[in-house]
């Protein structure tokens, strides 16, 4: 935990990795969310439309989430979607997600975080098809 600015610092075995098994993943859209902070998308999608997960597609979107790539942090952020994960019943990790600017933002039990990932990886690219294919299953 970086202690000076209140967001951690991810390294190749960081928290956001370290998520535990979870029973629901909410896909949040975040179109229309307004926030003067990039890293408040999430805190300001309370009432976002939103998709529940569970079982094995929360898992897996839970795995790719870990196993998202690093990559270097851009100046632009223009989320689509979010995550939300639970465990035990209660929220454990959200955070918003741009595939255009590599940006994550978010929290972990209220701790505020921010990370980079690299988007062109096939596993941000499946994380994204499996967000964008909720979305669209449920128009």
């Amino acid at each position: 935990m970086d202690s000076i600015t209140g967001l951690i610092s991810f390294g190749s075995d960081s928290k956001r990795m370290q998520l535990p098994q979870v029973e629901f993943v909410d896909i949040v859209n975040l179109k229309g969310v307004e926030t003067n902070c990039v890293s408040e998308y999430m805190q300001n999608a309370v009432d976002a439309p939103s998709i529940r997960l569970e079982g094995k597609v929360a898992e897996e979107i839970a795995d790719l989430w870990r196993r998202l790539p690093k990559d270097l942090n851009m100046r632009c952020h223009i989320p689509p979607f979010g995550l939300r994960f639970y465990c035990n019943g209660e929220l454990y990790l959200q955070a918003s997600l741009c595939w255009q600017c590599d940006n994550i933002f978010g929290d972990i039990k209220g701790e505020k975080f921010s990370s980079t990932f690299n988007p062109k990886h096939r596993t941000a690219k499946k994380l994204l098809s499996l967000c964008k294919q909720m979305f669209e299953s449920n128009d």
